[in-house]
């Protein structure tokens, strides 16, 4: 229960400070979601080293940690996208992604300096935080592909539909805006479940852990960013009279 309490909590004061500062000031509402989607990205980032079993009721899942939080990332842009256009979107995740980068940077810089805590506080301080090859290629490879796809759907679906969503009531705004967020997350996860597993642990994990790793993090991630879709239909109805940019 504490879980879900953290998770809609988090997701709520995002979402509804974004809409308070997107309408008060528009040119802060696109830093603020810079700087939120970077937060996300970041933070996924330094709880994926961390294994996890987790139950919605249709059965355990394996998953890393990170992916409780990553399908919102997918969300955040969808917000971006839908005010800012999926040029800005584009710029907005690549910020993102070289503040992820910068960290590993300085990870990698702290790692080079003399601990004064233990050996074995060291080992594990360098087995969490110290990145693999692997593990940064299938993060950078996994962002760039999926997040294109993300944004481009997205993009396309909100063009295509625009003129009829703008003469609709709210219904029709909130159908619309719904479906698209949900088609284009959709592909994001299942698209960043396999391209991230495969490249970060295949010949790592033995197979059928590897297997269960997939398919649980393509499960959870879809149905993630399904139920986090009321969220998304409550900003797109709270900015309907902002000028939305292509």
């Amino acid at each position: 229960m504490l879980f879900w309490l953290y998770w809609l909590l988090g997701l709520t004061l995002s979402v509804y400070l974004s809409i308070w500062i997107i309408r008060k000031n528009r040119n802060l509402g696109y830093t603020f979601l810079v700087v939120l989607s970077a937060g996300y990205i970041l933070i996924a980032n330094i709880l994926t080293p961390r294994l996890i079993n987790i139950d919605l009721g249709f059965g355990g899942l394996t998953i890393v940690t990170g992916s409780l939080i990553w399908p919102f990332t997918a969300q955040l842009s969808d917000m971006i996208n839908e005010v800012y256009g999926r040029k800005k979107t584009i710029y907005a995740f690549g910020f993102g992604y070289l503040i992820n980068l910068l960290f590993v940077l300085f990870v990698l810089m702290a790692s080079q300096t003399f601990p004064v805590w233990t050996n074995e506080e060291e080992k594990f301080w360098r087995l969490y935080f110290m990145p693999s090859g692997r593990v940064l290629l299938a993060s950078t490879v996994s962002f760039i592909i999926c997040e294109l796809i993300d944004i481009y759907v997205y993009s396309f679906f909100k063009e295509k539909f625009r003129l009829k969503e703008d003469k609709s009531g709210l219904k029709g705004i909130a159908y619309m805006g719904a479906m698209r967020s949900i088609l284009s997350d959709v592909l994001n996860m299942i698209c960043d479940g396999l391209i991230f597993s495969i490249i970060a642990f295949i010949f790592v994990l033995p197979f059928n852990i590897l297997t269960n790793l997939i398919l649980g993090s393509i499960l959870f991630k879809v149905f993630m960013s399904v139920i986090d879709t009321p969220l998304f239909v409550i900003f797109r109805i709270k900015i309907r009279h902002e000028l939305r940019e292509k």
